[in-house]
C-alpha cells in the first residue's frame, strides 16, 4: 500500500458537486444483510482482509489492510498519530472510553479537515455521518453529513459499503481503535486512504459515537473524462458511483 504524509494533496481537490439536498435516502439493506456484515466482522477482528478482496479486485485496485487495535507509534501518518494521541487523552468518566461529549474541534483544528464523526445507528449496524470532513469532501466530491454509511454506498453503487460497515461495526464490538488502508477507484484523486476508528462512549456507556481520521496517501491524475465521471457519480439523481468512507 503507499505511504507518506501527502495528506492535503495541495492543488488537487475537485469543486463539490451539486448539493444532493433534501433528507437522504433510506438505506434498504438485503435479507442476509446482517450476516454478511457479521461474517466480516469476525475477519476485522481478526486483522483479516480477504473477505473484501474480490471487492477492490473488481475496481482494478490491490486488497486492503487492517490492524484491530493498533499500536499508536505505528500508525503510518502523522494525523492519525495525532488524532490517537488526541483520543487518547480525553477524559473516560471512570470508563474505558472517553466521553462522546469531551470532544473539542478546536483542539483537533490541525487535522479538521480529514476528520469524519459517526453517531451508531440503532441496532449498530448502520453509522451516520455527523461531520464530514471538508478535505475527504472535496477530493471525494461531496460532502456525505447526515448520510448513513449504507446510504451513501448504496445512493453510490459501491461495493465499499460492507468494508466501511464491518469495520465501523468491529470497532463497535471490540470497544478499540481500527486501522485500516485502502485503495480508490480510478476516479478519486486520491490513491489511497488511511483511517483509524476511534470509538467514544454514549450516555449509556455504550459505543454512541466514533472520532474517525480518515486521511489520503498519494494522488492520482484524473482525466477529464474521470472528472466527469465522478461528478456524476455524486449528483442528485445519480444512482452510480463511489466514496472514500
Amino acid at each position: 500500500m503507499p505511504s507518506g504524509d501527502d495528506a492535503n494533496l495541495p492543488g488537487q481537490q475537485l469543486p463539490l458537486g451539486p448539493a444532493l439536498g433534501g433528507a437522504p435516502e433510506p438505506f434498504v439493506p438485503g435479507p442476509d444483510d446482517r450476516a454478511r456484515v457479521d461474517a466480516a466482522v469476525r475477519a476485522v477482528l481478526a486483522g483479516d482482509a480477504s473477505p473484501f478482496d474480490a471487492t477492490f479486485a473488481a475496481t482494478g485496485v490491490p486488497g486492503a489492510t487492517i490492524v484491530p487495535d493498533p499500536a499508536p507509534d505505528a500508525l503510518p501518518h502523522p494525523t492519525l498519530r495525532f488524532l490517537h494521541a488526541y483520543w487518547s487523552g480525553l477524559p473516560r468518566e471512570g470508563g474505558d472510553l472517553p466521553d462522546q461529549r469531551a470532544v473539542d474541534p478546536v483542539e483537533m483544528r490541525a487535522a479538521l479537515g480529514f476528520v469524519l464523526l459517526l453517531d451508531v445507528e440503532p441496532g449498530g449496524y448502520d453509522f451516520r455521518y455527523r461531520l464530514y470532513g471538508s478535505g475527504v469532501a472535496s477530493l471525494g466530491a461531496q460532502d456525505w453529513t447526515g448520510w448513513t454509511v449504507g446510504a451513501m454506498t448504496q445512493k453510490t453503487r459501491t461495493n465499499y459499503g460492507l468494508f466501511y460497515r464491518a469495520v465501523y461495526r468491529a470497532a463497535l464490538l471490540s470497544r478499540r481503535p481500527v486501522h485500516t488502508e485502502h485503495h480508490s477507484p480510478r476516479y478519486l484523486m486520491a490513491k489511497a486512504w488511511q483511517r483509524i476508528v476511534l470509538p467514544m462512549a454514549g450516555p449509556d456507556g455504550g459505543v454512541g459515537r466514533f472520532l474517525v481520521g480518515n486521511v489520503p496517501v498519494g494522488a492520482q491524475p484524473l482525466t477529464a473524462e474521470l472528472r466527469a465521471e465522478l461528478l456524476r457519480r455524486v449528483s442528485p439523481g445519480s444512482s452510480a458511483g463511489g466514496s472514500s468512507g
